[in-house]
């Protein structure tokens, strides 16, 4: 019947724009017409499986993005999140977070969808990887220009984040925690007390230090380079508050919820850690916040230490930074 046919034809496109190799850019904008029409089909499989062509599209380049926000779908996916079922959800999260990763255009239409309406229900919700992915979508939004992050520090969705960070999967927490390196990638690219002040939300507001520094003995390599980093992140966000305090230098006010959270213990053990950048990593921290002796990282080295984090444009006529994405 008509469901057959609609699922068929959802199910070759999806096939054909996550081919490998990847098709070339013209067969993709021939592709996303129908994409387009399906994502509003009233059968939830081929909703799921166009959400998910769709995600294929928007994750093969800014261009794509662009012509993706331009055919208008932004909106429909957007509505795949309050109406589309779980599967569709998910996948509609994900190409959403890829349009996020684009142009101010692409990212502009996303967010004049109401996102911030409609993610909390799903951060809170019962599916894991629904939670994973606006977790996702919320980092791709951090790892956008500082005008993006603004906004997003004066939504609700930071203190929901750092509750996923907290108390949920390991898999979701390793989204969450891309939010929280994201933001303080943007102070350290740009270490004014403007941007300190995102940091200073995150610890007084949001009380993102413990479930941060609960990250540091896990096993995933990645995730232990980009919680060392972001836990740099936070205290040199402290330092550069003390620096601009009234009255000049005084304590690093960041460095004692750190402590209390037994992050030195950590960053000690981690001194033996197999891998060599990062014990080097966590030396220097120790160095440099808390007592000791050596020399801290150079600005190289830190960014070095960034394995595993991907490379994007820093937006608004800066330079790349490292952002995090898992």
């Amino acid at each position: 019947g008509w469901r057959s046919a609609l699922r068929g034809c959802a199910a070759s496109l999806a096939g054909l724009t996550g081919g490998s190799p990847p098709p070339d850019e013209g067969l993709l904008l021939e592709a996303l017409p129908a994409l387009v029409r399906l994502v509003a089909s009233r059968d939830a499989e081929a909703r799921a499986l166009s959400c998910l062509g769709l995600a294929h599209v928007a994750e093969a380049g800014p261009p794509l993005a662009d012509a993706m926000a331009a055919s208008g779908c932004a909106a429909r996916l957007a509505h795949c999140l309050e109406y589309g079922g779980a599967e569709a959800e998910a996948l509609a999260l994900r190409a959403l977070a890829a349009l996020l990763s684009g142009s101010c255009e692409s990212a502009r239409a996303v967010l004049d969808t109401g996102l911030a309406r409609l993610l909390p229900p799903l951060l809170e919700g019962p599916n894991a990887a629904t939670r994973g992915e606006a977790c996702g979508a919320i980092a791709s939004l951090a790892a956008g220009a500082p005008s993006r992050i603004e906004w997003l520090m004066g939504t609700p969705l930071v203190s929901l984040v750092v509750q996923r960070l907290t108390v949920d999967e390991f898999g979701v927490k390793r989204q969450a925690l891309g939010v929280v390196a994201n933001v303080l990638q943007a102070f350290q690219a740009d270490p004014r007390p403007s941007t300190a002040g995102w940091a200073a939300s995150l610890v007084y507001e949001h009380g993102a230090v413990a479930p941060l520094v609960a990250l540091l003995d896990v096993h995933d390599a990645d995730v232990l380079r980009v919680a060392l980093h972001a836990s740099g992140g936070v205290l040199a966000a402290g330092e550069q508050l003390a620096r601009s305090s009234r009255g000049g230098v005084c304590s690093n006010p960041f460095t004692l919820p750190f402590a209390e959270a037994f992050g030195v213990e950590k960053l000690e053990e981690l001194q033996q850690h197999p891998n060599p950048a990062v014990g080097r990593r966590a030396a220097a921290l120790l160095d440099r916040y808390f007592g000791g002796v050596g020399d801290a990282m150079d600005a190289s080295e830190d960014a070095a230490a960034a394995d595993g984090c991907a490379f994007t444009g820093g937006g608004e006529g800066r330079e790349p930074r490292a952002v995090y994405v898992f």
